[in-house]
């Protein structure tokens, strides 16, 4: 088991709490993310690729792996990011790797998790220690085809027409957290496993960015049960217009402008009108796996 994390910044740059919430950095600050990988690491080469060319306003600053040949581990090299490698290949329980993992993203001072083909469930302490600030890509439309590393193979299976891909917030109910981002995906009638899984990827490519976004700018808005992110102009910004809908994390801001930390349940309540309406956007996802040692 190798700890390679370093610390990360000042702490005096932490989130503010309250109605500001964690999903939002202070002014002239990028959201730090984490980004846990297990295999190739293509959607962590999207995210760093966003970051480099300022379309997202966010920095990778720690790379985590469960799995140390993991060509997404070099691919953090290579960027010049930090690591944080567990290996579950010699012998370690899930426990102690994701307690490595935990103290390198407090080291790092991170502001959102993203699971980016992690393939280990996390555990209770894990997900409650950045509750509401964890996501993951799923490759089908959830809830069809989840708690399973063969989504996609489930999907040709079954003959279904359209499959894609989901964005969600990371629960203890695995691959049932509120849903960010979706994006379809039609079946061709030649597709293997493999064809359909990278025509899924692309997209979950391009729209892990955009809610990776939407937490820089706390665009992600919960009424009740419901949620749905605000869309703007920009390099990321253009997409067909749709309401999201997800669940409510208690970091998020609900319509009022209130936090929903220290708040119950609101009564569902006519939505307020925003000076500014551009259009929205829709999403994919990769999910997080299920071993378990």
């Amino acid at each position: 088991m190798a700890d390679q994390s370093q610390t990360g910044r000042n702490p005096s740059s932490k989130p503010q709490t309250g109605a500001a919430t964690h999903s939002q950095p202070e002014h002239g600050s990028s959201l730090r993310v984490a980004v846990l990988v297990s295999g190739r690491g293509s959607n962590l080469q999207a995210i760093i690729d966003s970051c480099a060319t300022g379309d997202l306003r966010a920095s990778v600053v720690l790379v985590a792996s469960n799995r140390q040949a993991a060509p997404a581990v070099l691919r953090a090299h290579e960027a010049g990011i930090k690591t944080c490698v567990a290996d579950r290949t010699s012998g370690s329980r899930r426990k102690d790797r994701q307690d490595t993992f935990l103290r390198a993203l407090k080291a790092a001072d991170v502001d959102l998790v993203v699971l980016a083909g992690y393939d280990e469930v996390l555990l209770p302490e894990f997900v409650a220690a950045y509750a509401g600030r964890i996501i993951n890509t799923h490759p089908s439309l959830l809830p069809a085809f989840s708690c399973t590393m063969e989504a996609v193979q489930k999907a040709l299976d079954h003959g279904v027409k359209i499959t894609g891909c989901t964005v969600h917030l990371v629960t203890a109910d695995l691959d049932a957290g509120p849903i960010l981002l979706q994006r379809a995906v039609e079946l061709e009638p030649d597709d293997t496993v493999e064809t359909l899984h990278a025509r899924i990827r692309t997209q979950e490519n391009k729209l892990l960015p955009l809610a990776i976004q939407a937490f820089a700018e706390n665009r992600v808005l919960v009424d009740g049960t419901r949620a749905r992110i605000i869309p703007i102009e920009g390099p990321l910004g253009s997409a067909s217009t749709a309401s999201l809908l997800v669940g409510p994390p208690s970091h998020l801001q609900h319509e009022d402008g209130s936090s929903a930390r220290h708040q119950k349940q609101p009564t569902r309540t006519p939505q307020k009108r925003f000076a500014r309406r551009v259009p929205s956007l829709v999403s994919t996802a990769d999910s997080s796996g299920l071993t378990e040692v």
